[in-house]
């Protein structure tokens, strides 16, 4: 067919569509490879440091907060049982101070014998 026909204009533009989505393609990786490397925001970390049953349905317990990101933030805290699920929880503001702690108590609905910070968040 080639030579009777020729390659013709079509086979060079479809060429061309190609090298130039292969190219765009490429670029676009390469941008979100470095985002993902160098453009991570930090992250806000808690970390339960002590905790102290007061009764059947109290705990008390301290949490140091490391906010990296210089912005007020919230953090979620669960009591937990052996098993690991929540029976109580709080949220508590968080200064933009780049550590701070934070003592408290947590109303339970079971006895707990844990403490975790589920997640904190900017807003």
């Amino acid at each position: 067919m080639e030579a009777r026909y020729g390659r013709g204009r079509r086979a060079k533009g479809d060429r061309r569509l190609v090298i130039g989505l292969a190219s765009a393609l490429l670029v676009g990786l390469i941008s979100f490879l470095v985002w993902a490397a160098f453009g991570a925001k930090p992250t806000i970390q808690g970390m339960v440091d002590s905790f102290k049953v007061v009764d059947d349905h109290t705990v008390a317990l301290s949490v140091t907060v490391t906010n990296p990101t210089g912005h007020r933030a919230k953090c979620q805290v669960s009591a937990t049982m052996p098993n690991g699920s929540s029976v109580g929880s709080v949220e508590f503001p968080v200064s933009a101070a780049k550590v701070s702690v934070h003592t408290f108590e947590i109303t339970t609905v079971e006895p707990a014998n844990g403490a975790i910070v589920d997640v904190c968040w900017i807003y």
